[in-house]
């Protein structure tokens, strides 16, 4: 239990304006400040802060209060964590029990601040740092921002920070602790980790700063364009996020994240409005920093640079963010720009417009990644692609997006979509499951031996399609029940597609979603009526070719099974013939045991379904 004596005394010695002006941008009204309210949507300013009466407060919904109740309620914290982070910015001793979470890391803490005062110092109030003013002015900062993000820079001298810091007390074991000085081998000297580069703080969740991100600015390209803290004990890059602190009450606000690539994203999209950006720390996201983004948020806006890098950068990132379902929305930027880039030329706010009305599925985005520069007719192309396509299909939980995005690519290649389904379920039931090794003689003799186990009698004998299909129609036309039975559980769009020609399918849609919508028993004068001249002619047709055959099998249960079963069997007769046919145009031993390993499986169903 804090006292009440203490919590008067934090409330008295903090700065409210200046707590406030991290989340809200506030302006003079009088003797007061007002801002928009960062806890709810509104156009009008009405947060009003009275620096006096140490209050903010928003007039239209009424949260805030005290700087204590502000920073609760805007970073979504306990009243006594409030207090604790207040109380050390402001110099208040708290007689409090520290809660058990590992060693006293304050001194390292301290130790980035003052570096980080360091810097900012030496962009801000020097010489040498007007160079990198021209420069991040140019890109379209104000200094209003450069102060908001405490951006400072590293000097050209050697040893400049380390001796700052010595001169304040600190040592050098600390320094190097903290990952900002290193010692030379050769002389056994000091000297900065950082020289000449703009320097980005980095802070954790607590508002503590624990590392810095260097970027060049004077146009040396022999050099790394970020050069981040190495990993210390306050810092570990994988579970870092820039600029998230800053960000919660954005993110809380708007229920979203905006993920970037850089720190010159992040101030980019922050100063056009969108407080809630953020990039990770490291060259790639990892799925530390996911579930980190994860605590505050389930909805997350991927928006990466525009070229090829930040591109792949983002199907990768995409891929760790569907790992902890995330409801994931993407904005991509024109002409291969990053956000930065298109502030700098088109302005903060189209930026925001742009952003807010281009945001776009994650799926509809991957699907023209797998399949771009895909052309109709070029079928090894085709082949490679579709198996591109269906590796990510499988990752999808919706059976509507597979067969949505299949349809797509039916369009776009000519193939069938049929084909297509049945190809997605045989890549399905053999993914992850075939082991890497060499195609040789005793492979394909293995398939070979099924094959021959069907010689053409057994084909004559048991694969009567023809027959097998006009009584398919009889039963359907016999029984309502056994009909729909027929096409929604036991043979499916896929057998029929596969089996029966175009006009026997239209036949049996006119029977199936035509008929029995409107009947429950048979009745061949009414059922003439839905027909069209073909369809009429095929039912005509079908008549006299049953009686040809001479059937006079009887109509049991026993032999609609053995019917639906020839269906079955013809199916994968087809698809081993497909197999065969293609099989000289595939190039690399693994897709050759893929295949042979789909034949295979399709000859051993067929004989299930022949026994």
């Amino acid at each position: 239990m804090i006292e009440q004596e203490k919590i008067n005394e934090i409330i008295e010695k903090t700065d409210i304006v200046s707590l406030v002006s991290q989340y809200v941008q506030l302006s003079k009204a009088g003797s007061d400040f007002k801002g928009l309210c960062p806890f709810h949507n509104e156009k009008t300013p009405s947060f009003m802060v009275s620096p006096s009466k140490k209050i903010a407060k928003c007039m239209g919904c009424g949260k805030g209060g005290n700087p204590i109740t502000f920073l609760k309620e805007v970073k979504n914290i306990s009243f006594e964590d409030a207090c604790i982070e207040l109380a050390s910015k402001a110099n208040v001793e708290l007689n409090i029990k520290k809660k058990d979470t590992g060693p006293d890391l304050s001194k390292y803490y301290k130790i980035m601040e003052e570096a980080a005062k360091f810097y900012h110092y030496n962009l801000i109030s020097t010489k040498s740092g007007q160079e990198a003013i021209k420069y991040l002015l140019n890109r379209g900062l104000t200094l209003d921002i450069i102060n908001e993000f405490n951006i400072g820079l590293a000097p050209s001298k050697n040893d400049a920070l380390y001796l700052t810091l010595k001169d304040l007390g600190y040592n050098e074991i600390d320094m190097i602790d903290c990952g900002l000085i290193k010692e030379s081998e050769r002389n056994k000297s000091f000297f900065d980790l950082f020289k000449t580069r703009i320097m980005f703080p980095v802070t954790d969740k607590d508002s503590n700063i624990v590392a810095f991100s260097g970027r060049i600015y004077n146009g040396e390209t022999d050099q790394a364009k970020y050069i981040n803290s190495p990993e210390t004990i306050i810092f570990k890059k994988n579970m870092s996020i820039y600029h998230l602190d800053q960000a919660r009450p954005f993110i809380l606000k708007n229920k979203r994240v905006i993920l970037h690539e850089g720190q010159m994203d992040v101030i980019a999209s922050t100063r056009s409005g969108l407080g809630e950006a953020v990039c990770s720390m490291g060259t790639a996201l990892t799925s530390n920093q996911v579930k980190l983004l994860k605590s505050f948020t389930d909805n997350i806006i991927v928006c990466y640079d525009g070229d090829s890098a930040g591109i792949n950068a983002m199907v990768k990132a995409i891929k760790l963010l569907k790992a902890e379902n995330f409801n994931i929305s993407l904005v991509r930027l024109p002409d291969g720009l990053d956000p930065d880039e298109y502030v700098l030329k088109f302005g903060s706010e189209k930026y925001n417009d742009y952003f807010n009305s281009h945001i776009e599925d994650p799926n509809d985005y991957l699907y023209e990644y797998v399949t771009q520069g895909l052309k109709k007719g070029s079928l090894d192309q085709i082949e490679i692609v579709k198996n591109k396509l269906f590796a990510y299909l499988k990752n999808l939980n919706s059976r509507s997006l597979v067969e949505g995005y299949l349809h797509r690519f039916s369009d776009t290649t000519g193939v069938s979509f049929a084909s297509l389904i049945l190809d997605y379920n045989a890549f399905i039931n053999q993914s992850g499951f075939i082991v890497k090794q060499d195609v040789n003689a005793s492979n394909i003799a293995r398939t070979d031996a099924l094959t021959n186990q069907f010689n053409d009698k057994d084909w004559q004998q048991m694969l009567s399609r023809q027959k097998a299909e006009l009584r398919i129609f009889v039963y359907a036309m016999m029984s309502k029940k056994i009909a729909l039975e027929l096409d929604q559980k036991r043979l499916g769009n896929i057998i029929l597609a596969q089996t029966f020609d175009q006009a026997h399918i239209n036949l049996w849609e006119s029977l199936i979603n035509d008929y029995y919508i409107s009947y429950d028993e048979y009745n061949e004068g009414i059922f003439l009526k839905f027909l069209n001249e073909n369809e009429y002619n095929c039912l005509v047709s079908d008549k006299s070719t049953l009686k040809n055959l001479n059937d006079k099998t009887e109509y049991t249960k026993k032999d609609l099974n053995l019917c639906v079963n020839v269906l079955f069997s013809t199916y994968h007769l087809k698809q081993v013939i497909n197999i065969e046919n293609d099989f000289s145009n595939i190039m690399s031993n693994e897709e050759k045991l893929e295949a042979l390993s789909r034949k295979q499986k399709h000859l051993m169903e067929m004989k299930k379904h022949i026994n």
